[in-house]
This record gives C-alpha cells, structure tokens and sequence, in this order.
C-alpha cells in the first residue's frame, strides 16, 4: 500500500472518532472541524514519520487541541449559526467541559470518549497516575454538580449527534495541503534561515565565551550586600518565652491528602543546624543574630514518592530586626539562586500574622520535575516559614498551606508579641517581587524546566549592541534603524547540555524608542512583516498565537516552523512585547520534546513584560 493509499486509510478509519474529541473539548462543531482539519494537514506534512507510529491518534489530539485556539480566532460563520448544530440538552455538558481547565478536559475525553485506561490517559496528558485521579474527581464532582443522571461516558458519546452533518474534507486534499508544506523546503536557504534566527552574536558567546556562574548575584549573607538604613531605637523587648512546644504538631499536615499517614522525622536542638533547610538559602537563620531557631522535618511515604515538609522558626530580639528577616527570607526564595529552580506564581496572604506570602515553584532533577512551595509569615518577633516538597506528587493546595501558616502564626503570636491574624485565611496572587540583576531582562528563576534536561541555564551576561540576535527571517526585526535606543540583549543557553541539539535556548532585545507611539508603529510594522513571512518564503509557516493585554501596553506571540528537510523542520517561539516606550522581542528555539506549550510560552512573555516594568 502506498504511502497516500496508508494516509487515506486512517483518514477514512479516524476522522468520526476523533471529530468528536475534538468537539467536546472545543465546544463548537465548526471549530471542532477546522481544527481536525489543520491536524491532518500537519499528519500529511509528517506521514512519512506519523506513519510508522502505533498511537497516531495520541498524535492527532495534540494538534487538534492545539489547533482548536487558532481555529476560534477565525469562525467563518457567526456563532448563532454555528449554534443551531448543537442539541440543547448538550448545552449544559458542554459548558460544563468549557468550564473545566484543560488538563482537566483533556484528561476527561480521553478516559470517557478515547476509552484510554488511566495509567495511559495520564501519561498521555503529562500526568501521574495520582493527579490524574485527582483531576476525574474534580471533573466528577463538577458533572455530579450539574446533575448528569448517566453515566458519563454515555453522555460525552452523545455529542456525536451534533456532527452528523458537519462536512467531510476529502483526504487528498488535506495531504496535499501536507505533502506542500513538506516539498516548500530547500536545506540551504532553510540553514541559511536558522543562522539568521538565532543570531550569531548568541551561538558564539556560548561557545567562545568563558562561561559565567549561573548566579551572578552575590549570596545574601555576604559583605557585598548593602546594609540596610539603620531605623529608629527600638523600644526593648521582653525576653523571648517561645519553645519548641510551640512548633506544628503531626496533626496539622492531616489536612492533606497523601497515601500514607504524615510522620514527625524529627526536630533540631535550638541553633542545633547551620544548614540551610533548602537550596534557595544560603545560609540559616537569616538574622545573623537571632534568639531563638528550630527547624522541625515530616515527611510521608517513600522512595520516589516521598513528600517533605520542613518547617523553621526563627524568633529575633525585636520586631525590626525580624522585618529585615522576613524581607530577606522572601527575597532568597523568590530570587532563589540554586540552580534549576523556577518560580511560577507568588501570592499575598491575607489574616496570616503581621505579614504573609506564598511562593510557589518546581525544580529539576534527574527523577523528574517537582513541584515546591514555600510559606513565609511573620507575626512580631517571629518568622514562621514552611517549605513543602512533593517531589514527583502533584502540587499541595494553597488553601490548605494557607490554613496551616494560619495555624502555625497563632500558636507563636502571643509569645512573639504580634498580630494573631484571623479567619478566613486566605491567599491573594501578585506579580513576584523585582530579582536583583535583571536590569530589565528575564532571569533564571523566570526560566522554563524540562523533565530529562538537568543541565542549568547559563545566562549570557547583557550587552549593549546594535545587531538583534532575536531577530527571526520572519521579521528582521531592526531595533536599530527604528531609532531605539539604549538597545541591549542577553542570551540563554545550555552548555553543559549533552546531545542536545546547538540551537536550542532563548534571546531577549531590548530597546527604548522616543515615544509610546513610536513603539507602537514599530511593532506594527514588525507584527505585518511577520504575518506575511509565509507568503514571502515558503519554508517558513507562520501561527500568531494570541495578543495579551499588558498594565502598561501589549504583547504578541507567534509560532514559526522553519522546514529544513521532507521530514524535519524547527519550531521557533518568538514575541513581541511593549511595556510604555520599550520594546522587546523574545525568541525561544526548542529542540525535540523540550518545548513549550502555548500557555507556557504565553507565561513567560507575562513574567518578561513584569521585568521590563520593574527596571
């Protein structure tokens, strides 16, 4: 059977099965349908490899969900017209599954519509069996709200009624459309290209340049640090009465949900450790000269699935003293210096103590990606902090950390001659504190991690320049000509990375232009050479993915795919992103399966405009 008679075939055998999947997590037959349709366009460009694959639904799913984003920006039909498709009993369901997240979505479609056993879904949607288990009782609990009196698989296989007459694309045409995207290559002008995107200003620093410390920043208790201003006499402080009695029993980490029973693995002497508690801090306590410090360690289960929470107390000789603690404990943490470390949301507590916050993070290692999150809280004389690790379990609650912190606070409050705080105690999400460094530009802990890819980020130091390493054969983006000034950029890379391929990091420009408007007119220009890259050369294939909504301007973020041979071709993330008169472009190379999912790089683009406004 020839390759076309193969894709014809699985066209014919998958297109039902898979329409409905793609509706369900899309919502709308129109969207379901072009989106399908862009994933066989895309299994027409890779059949020669797609072919060989055992699960080549797997395969489609991931384009299809992928694709069902772009396909809602471009409805050729209005949506009360697309709407008569729908039953109305299957209104409720849907807006049921729309209101899920989409892990969560995605999760529940392949259990209940692909019939994929659990340990197979989860892999598939990037889970562990645990929160995968986790994420069909929320989806339970959300269609047991709705009132589904059936079971539901049975009602996900209903939806097929709503696609009896959505029309059917003929399969050579869409593997036509494939094989033109495959043949649109020339190897030559396709490398001639990729030296052009990432920049030879970016490929040569990582192979010439002495390569830096991944942390440039001085550690916090070192001579370098600035002294803080010396505040007003304090009024004197009673003699401390806090013991270790007033440390969090077992019984408090009950809350959580874990396969076995939480365990006190014991507690130090006071000033009993001088090593840190986790790798963020360089050294414990963090007022050099406190009264009191204990750190308290539990722990359950085992092995791979051994989840750690440590909790310290450090009580200072007075009320200031502990600020300037507190202030330290949540810079290290969230400008956290250990290699591999990633800061993903920070968030204000509310009724905790004087003050509180919660930082939440993963790192890497070679077992895997594993979530962290840390709570600190002061209340008078006292710095509670607890740090839980869930190694390869899915991430703790945050309310139930929250109520844990609450708990901690009011056991020492008395003692430390602070605020108790109050119920409900609760968590309030802000944009993370500015990282000594940044200078305007992403930092490590901003950085994405890679399960299998331990090797740390390496931060090429910024550099003024006139060229735009950033810069894509898509755009040509030139900072330069444009009249920005004050023009800098800074590369990521991995060179400690073994096989993995040359291209693959990050390159961030950064130039100021003379006015708002200017900017703007920039990247307008920039934004239409990019959204005709593909009619001007073939080999490219552009996707604008979205237009974010920034405080102080905007961002734009597009997908290029770059062919270089019938059966390879490069993924290039780039950004555009204005933060008032400033403008920077953002390009991420992936390589493999170390990429970003559209959501991630969209968060990374957040965390990029948040440097930009901090500097």
């Amino acid at each position: 059977m020839s390759r076309a008679d193969e894709f014809n075939a699985f066209y014919r055998e998958s297109r039902s099965r898979l329409l409905v999947q793609v509706y369900a997590y899309a919502g709308d037959t129109e969207v379901a349908q072009r989106a399908l349709a862009d994933a066989y366009v895309a299994a027409g460009h890779h059949w020669r490899k797609l072919c060989a694959e055992e699960d080549k639904d797997a395969w489609m799913r991931a384009q299809a969900f992928k694709a069902t984003g772009r396909a809602q920006n471009q409805p050729s039909n209005p949506w009360y017209v697309r709407a008569r498709k729908t039953d109305d009993s299957h209104r409720p369901l849907l807006n049921t599954l729309g209101a899920l997240e989409p892990l969560d979505r995605h999760l529940a479609i392949l259990v209940h519509l692909a019939g994929l056993d659990l340990p197979t879904a989860a892999r598939e949607a990037g889970l562990t069996d645990e929160a995968a288990t986790e994420s069909l009782a929320r989806t339970k609990a959300a269609f047991d709200e709705l009132g589904v009196d059936q079971p539901l698989t049975s009602a996900l296989g209903r939806l097929r009624l709503d696609l009896s007459e959505e029309p059917v694309d003929r399969a050579r045409r869409l593997q036509r459309e494939g094989n033109r995207r495959r043949r649109a290559n020339v190897v030559l002008a396709g490398l001639m290209s990729l030296a052009v995107v990432i920049g030879a200003g970016a490929l040569t620093a990582a192979k010439t340049t002495k390569q830096p410390s991944p942390s440039t920043q001085p550690a916090p208790s070192s001579p370098t640090t600035r002294s803080p201003r010396q505040p007003p006499a304090a009024v004197p402080t009673p003699v401390s009465t806090v013991t270790a009695d007033l440390l969090a029993p077992v019984t408090d980490l009950e809350t959580f949900t874990r396969p076995r029973q939480w365990r006190l693995a014991g507690t130090s002497l006071d000033f009993g450790t001088s090593t840190p508690y986790d790798e963020c801090l360089a050294v414990v306590p963090s007022d050099h000269r406190p009264e009191h410090f204990w750190v308290r360690t539990f722990s359950t289960g085992q092995g791979l699935s051994l989840a750690v929470a440590n909790q310290a107390v450090e009580v200072s000789r007075s009320s200031q003293r502990a600020g300037r603690s507190y202030r330290r404990l949540i810079r290290d943490f969230s400008g956290c210096a250990a290699e591999n470390h990633q800061v993903l949301r920070y968030a204000r507590l509310r009724g905790v103590g004087d003050s509180g916050r919660l930082i939440a993070m993963r790192y890497v290692t070679k077992t895997g990606v594993h979530p962290q999150q840390v709570v600190v809280a002061k209340a008078g004389t006292a710095n509670v902090v607890w740090v839980f690790d869930a190694r390869l379990g899915a991430p703790f609650l945050d309310a139930r950390l929250v109520r844990i912190a609450g708990a901690s606070v009011r056991r020492i409050c008395g003692e430390a001659a602070g605020r108790c705080g109050s119920r409900p105690y609760t968590a309030v999400e802000m944009s993370p504190p500015s990282v000594e460094g940044a200078n305007g530009f992403l930092t490590d802990v901003d950085l994405p991690l890679f399960d299998g890819l331990i090797a740390p980020w390496v931060a090429i130091p910024v550099d003024a320049t006139r060229s735009n390493p950033a810069a894509t054969e898509c755009d040509r983006a030139d900072f330069a000509e444009a009249g920005a000034k004050e023009l800098r950029a800074r590369s990521f890379v991995k060179p400690a990375a073994r096989h993995l391929d040359a291209f693959f990091g990050m390159t961030q420009t950064l130039g100021t232009f003379g006015s708002v408007s200017a900017a703007n007119g920039f990247v307008n220009r920039i934004d239409s050479a990019v959204q005709s890259c593909d009619d001007r050369q073939l080999s490219l294939e552009v996707d604008s993915d979205e237009q974010l909504a920034l405080p102080r301007g905007s961002a734009r973020t597009y997908l290029i795919e770059l062919t270089l041979a019938e059966d390879r071709s490069l993924i290039f993330r780039m950004a555009l992103i204005r933060v008032g008169s400033r403008v920077a472009q953002l390009t991420f190379t992936p390589a493999g399966s170390f990429d970003l999912t559209s959501t991630a790089f969209t968060d990374l683009v957040q965390r990029a405009a948040l440097r930009i406004a901090q500097d």
